[in-house]
């Protein structure tokens, strides 16, 4: 676990927190082997977490919020997200 997980644990709720490591794995199953920043649809997003577009941008702002990631709208790319990790 990151440092960043590990200090997030105390402050976040368990939603945001199982969500991260939600797309954290599914960001590290994809075939396309992502580094360090992955783009995401929000489609993609919607079928992972089993929840509909505006609960996809409170997982994200969660996540951002905590500190696990950063992620931001893909300019440019209607429905998209870059996930830096």
């Amino acid at each position: 676990m990151s440092t960043a997980l590990l200090s997030a644990i105390a402050t976040t709720p368990a939603i945001v927190i199982t969500g991260w490591l939600e797309l954290e794995e599914y960001i590290n199953s994809q075939a396309v082997n992502y580094d360090r920043v992955a783009l995401l649809l929000t489609s993609e997003l919607m079928a992972l977490w089993c929840v509909s577009q505006p609960t996809v941008s409170r997982r994200i702002a969660g996540i951002n919020k905590a500190g696990l990631a950063r992620i931001k709208h893909a300019d440019g790319y209607q429905g998209g997200w870059w996930v830096t990790r």
